[in-house]
């Protein structure tokens, strides 16, 4: 007989997106499932949705978490889970038709714990793609965690619960805990050293489908909740360093300084008034940075033309117009305008009529500005952004930027009104 896979799903106001989520996991190819929804109580309703399709679905159970936080939620799910097998999927995401079958007969043929997929973003439910060829790779565990972090870019996620199929017996001495923000990053590198004993296979194919939403708490306004992910990182930080990783620890370290400074960052542009909560953020890179010297152009990533890119917005910042009204969009109209940066227009074609945020007119592109402006281009998909240029240059405009570049300028003029001690020690290191 087939193992029994238990699927944790944890629910919170998702009342808009946990339908796709649901059908993908019922209308799985792999049958013999467990399907455990967590619920925390919502503002919306998300409980009806969920109670639907468990009327139409035996192999739904729907158990109540009071306490907030996907790791909370997971641990209840796998603390009555009776599968072998146990997969998480987050209810505003969903998976391909065989993403439970992919994977359990890759632990099943290799003689796994756990096994790896890639995944995709994406900013609506599409049709199910055949991105990769399904291979299957081999590797212990620190190279588990290298390979994935070196081919995140190939839609691998070394620190996501969520692209992995896991043995339950993985979880007698590991589990989320309490952290509500970025819980995986503490969780990953301790359920994988739990499977170093057999190897873990990685697959070169995408299963599960990771939703672009604003709504979502990735995407929210900084919270202090946000602070979870300084502590989710330091605990995977230490426990590399516990277990004498040190290649892993080096590889992770400059991640863990990153999430220091741009946690620190964002809560110091919309949380100025509780600077004492969060300083520690702040002190501790401080207290880091004799040590990040040898790790400050990696982690950085500054652009060698970020200055020049910062210089030319600054130049233009009453002549500006924004291509581009989605999640990045939105991101950088944020960024810029807490720099003192006068957007004049936003464009984006899926306006169909004229309308305004936050009193900025915002309409269809067209061509009634004068040409001297610079318009910025916040389009994530690279052939959208290219299908721009040409419309814009179509239109007769010779100024523009794209998305890359203006994300580059705004972390260099964030970095530089933040942490000036930073861009002094990049000075340093050039004149070495």
């Amino acid at each position: 007989m087939s193992p029994l896979v238990s699927v944790v799903v944890p629910v919170y106001n998702v009342e808009n997106y946990v339908a796709d989520s649901l059908r993908s996991i019922c209308n799985q190819s792999f049958r013999n499932l467990e399907i455990i929804i967590v619920y925390t109580k919502s503002s919306d309703n998300s409980i009806a949705v969920c109670e639907e399709f468990a009327r139409q679905d035996p192999r739904i159970t729907i158990v109540s978490e009071d306490k907030q936080g996907l790791g909370v939620a997971r641990d209840k799910g796998i603390s009555i889970a009776q599968g072998e097998w146990i997969c998480f999927l987050d209810s505003d995401d969903y998976v391909h038709s065989d993403f439970v079958k992919i994977l359990l007969n890759a632990v099943l043929k290799y003689e796994c714990l756990t096994a790896h997929c890639r995944f995709e973003k994406v900013c609506g439910c599409k049709a199910e793609s055949d991105v990769g060829k399904g291979d299957v790779t081999l590797l212990d565990w620190e190279k588990y965690f290298c390979y994935l972090y070196t081919h995140q870019s190939e839609g691998h996620s070394p620190f996501g619960a969520w692209a992995n199929i896991y043995h339950r017996s993985l979880f007698e001495h590991v589990s989320f805990g309490e952290l509500r923000y970025a819980e995986d990053s503490a969780f990953a590198p301790r359920i994988i050293y739990a499977a170093r004993h057999r190897p873990i296979a990685v697959i070169d194919r995408v299963l599960y489908y990771y939703l672009q939403r604003e709504g979502s708490l990735l995407h929210q306004t900084p919270s202090l909740i946000r602070m979870d992910q300084f502590r989710a990182k330091k605990i995977a930080l230490d426990f590399f360093e516990s277990v004498g990783a040190n290649n892993m620890y080096h590889l992770f370290y400059p991640v863990y300084c990153s999430c220091l400074m741009n946690d620190y960052i964002d809560l110091a542009m919309y949380l100025p008034e509780k600077k004492n909560e969060y300083q520690i953020l702040h002190d501790t890179f401080i207290k880091e940075l004799p040590v990040m010297k040898e790790y400050c152009f990696p982690y950085l990533g500054l652009h060698p033309h970020a200055q020049f890119a910062w210089e030319m917005i600054w130049d233009k910042k009453d002549e500006i117009i924004l291509y581009g009204c989605g999640l990045i969009g939105k991101r950088i109209l944020d960024r810029l305008r807490y720099f003192g940066i006068n957007i004049k227009e936003i464009w984006d074609n899926k306006f169909k009529e004229a309308k305004e945020i936050d009193g900025i007119p915002c309409r269809q592109m067209h061509g009634g500005i004068s040409k001297d402006y610079l318009i910025l281009i916040a389009i994530a998909d690279l052939g959208a952004e290219h299908e721009a240029r040409i419309d814009l240059s179509n239109l007769g405009y010779k100024n523009f930027m794209g998305s890359s570049a203006v994300i580059e300028a705004l972390k260099l003029a964030r970095i530089k009104k933040f942490f000036p001690e930073v861009l002094e020690m990049l000075k340093q290191n050039i004149e070495a």
